[in-house]
């Protein structure tokens, strides 16, 4: 497991295998880590078949953290790489029922 902490408003979790990328992202999801947690997604979906976000976690979602969500995937899809969201906040599900984008971004 690999930890990376970005500061003190959110904390990025790895879990690597030969299966897949497991995430987890802890505290803000927001325009002031949208860069960081962009960079990360991205890394680790182009280097696995498959990935899992935990967002039970997150503390706080903005217009920047939904884009976030939106383009990975997007982009999972067009790699046709495995893509799932394991279990969301009430922050996160507000805002995806907020944008109408709940059914599309988690798929049971």
């Amino acid at each position: 497991m690999t930890k990376i902490k970005r500061n003190d408003t959110m904390t990025f979790e790895v879990k690597k295998n030969n299966k897949g990328c497991k995430l987890k992202i802890k505290g803000e999801m927001n325009i002031f880590n949208a860069v960081e947690i962009k960079n990360s997604l991205v890394d680790n979906l182009l280097d696995s078949p498959k990935i899992e976000i935990d967002l039970s976690g997150v503390s706080e979602m903005d217009t920047a953290g939904f884009q976030l969500l939106v383009m990975l995937k997007q982009e999972a899809d067009c790699l046709n790489k495995g893509f799932k969201i394991v279990s969301c906040s009430p922050s996160v599900q507000a805002v995806l029922e907020l944008y109408r984008m709940k059914d599309y971004i988690i798929k049971q």
